[in-house]
């Protein structure tokens, strides 16, 4: 009897071992996850973009007849400036939508997960006289640099328009902040498993 029940203890402890060992496996693998999508005008070449903490994407580009889909790596150093450039352009105080709603307009959603912080944000048809332009230029410096990881000539790629808007002023001079204050935000953030989903 005594060793029936120690081995069902031993099986028990065993079971509960493995279980934590899956389960701390998963949250290493939980991304600083990004999925991006991006619809254009003409509603082709849209694409979305998921990268995973490791810095593992997946890009799936909607062409005729089919969809088109790759993989490729990230570098953990851009991985690690894409985290730090979440706190620089305070990426969680911002909206969930801006810009103009128009018909067969185009949308990017950028959305990002880092612990228990979620936020995503829609990019309908921007101009330089939309409204809250300081925080939409925020939103955009993340976009522009998370769609420089690819460069696939069936994307659609909206960077050029995108950096119109950045340039109707100093973005740097916008987001000026202290220094402690931002050393504080980075420690917060830096090690935590994040989520980044781009659409």
């Amino acid at each position: 009897m005594n060793r029936t029940r120690l081995f069902l203890t031993q099986a028990i402890l065993a079971m509960l071992l493995l279980t934590g060992q899956a389960k701390s496996s998963q949250e290493r693998r939980t991304p600083l996850v990004m999925l991006t999508c991006e619809v254009p005008f003409s509603s082709e070449h849209g694409w979305n973009l998921t990268v995973n903490e490791d810095g593992s994407a997946k890009l799936v580009i909607f062409v005729h007849p089919k969809p088109v889909t790759r993989t490729f790596t990230v570098p953990a150093t851009v991985i690690s400036t894409f985290r730090a450039e979440i706190v620089r352009q305070r990426f969680f105080d911002l909206r969930t939508e801006y810009g103009e709603r128009v018909p067969d307009g185009e949308v990017r959603v950028l959305k990002i997960h880092v612990g228990k912080h979620d936020r995503v944000v829609k990019l309908f048809h921007l101009n330089q006289t939309t409204h809250d332009l300081p925080e939409i230029k925020r939103a955009l410096r993340l976009w522009i640099l998370a769609r420089s990881w690819f460069n696939d000539p069936g994307a659609a790629d909206s960077r050029k328009y995108d950096r119109r808007i950045l340039d109707t002023s100093d973005i740097r001079g916008e987001l000026r902040q202290p220094n402690r204050l931002f050393a504080a935000q980075w420690r917060r953030f830096s090690g935590v498993p994040t989520m980044l989903l781009l659409s």
